[in-house]
C-alpha cells in the first residue's frame, strides 16, 4: 500500500501542476448566441476569435460575444441529414465556409461577411459532397467529395485525385496530404502530378 502511495506521489510531482488558469471549461450553446446547437467544425483564427461552423451558418466567438453569420435558405441540401456548414483556415488569414453541397464562401473582413468564392454544384454538376476542404501551406485547396478530390492550385489549376472514390476526408501531414476514402487511407506527396498510393 506505501508503495502505491509513493509512486503516485512521484507521478503527481513529475507532471507540471494544473492550475485554474490553466484549463477552463465552459459551455456555449444557443442560449448564449450561438445559431444552432449541432456544430461540425471549431477554428480560432489568427486574432483569437473562435469561428464556428454549425447546422444554420458560421458564428464568431470572441471571448465575450458571438455573432452570427446565417447563408441563404435556398442554399440548403435537403436530405436526410440535412445541411453541414464547415469552416476552414486558408493562407495569410483567409478564411472559408463551405457546405456539403459545395458551395464555398471566403470572409471578408473588411465588410464582416462571407462572400460566394465557388459553387462546385455549377462547376462539376448536380449531385456532389463536399465532405471536407483542406489548403496547405500554399494556399492549395484540396476538396474531399463524393467524386475524388479536387485539388485547386492558388493559380486555378485542377486535378483530380482518385476519381470515382468516395472521399471522406483530407488533411496535412508535413508536406504530405492524407486522403480518407470508404476503401482506405491514401497519401500523395501534395504535388500537382504526384503519385497517390495506399497506405
Amino acid at each position: 500500500m506505501l508503495s502505491v502511495f509513493v509512486l503516485t506521489a512521484c507521478m503527481l510531482m513529475a507532471r507540471p501542476r494544473l492550475s485554474r488558469h490553466s484549463f477552463m471549461l465552459s459551455h456555449l450553446g444557443t442560449e448564449q448566441g450561438l445559431s444552432n446547437a449541432r456544430v461540425y467544425t471549431i477554428v480560432e483564427h489568427m486574432d483569437g476569435s473562435m469561428w464556428i461552423g454549425s447546422k444554420s451558418g458560421v458564428d464568431r466567438y470572441d471571448g465575450h460575444d458571438v455573432r452570427n453569420y446565417r447563408f441563404s435558405e435556398t442554399e440548403r441540401y435537403s436530405d436526410a441529414s440535412g445541411r453541414i456548414i464547415k469552416v476552414v483556415r486558408g493562407t495569410l488569414g483567409s478564411l472559408y465556409a463551405y457546405d456539403n453541397k459545395g458551395t464555398i464562401l471566403l470572409y471578408n473582413a473588411a465588410l464582416d461577411r462571407f462572400r460566394p468564392y465557388l459553387n462546385l454544384a455549377s462547376l462539376l454538376g448536380p449531385g456532389i459532397i463536399l465532405n471536407e476542404v483542406y489548403i496547405d501551406g500554399n494556399g492549395t485547396q484540396w476538396m474531399a467529395l463524393n467524386r475524388g478530390v479536387l485539388r485547386v492550385d492558388a493559380g486555378g489549376g485542377k486535378r483530380w485525385f482518385l476519381r470515382n472514390q468516395f472521399v471522406t476526408h483530407v488533411a496535412g501531414l508535413g508536406h504530405r496530404v492524407l486522403i480518407a476514402t470508404y476503401s482506405g487511407v491514401w497519401v500523395t506527396d501534395g504535388g500537382p502530378s504526384r503519385c497517390v498510393r495506399s497506405i
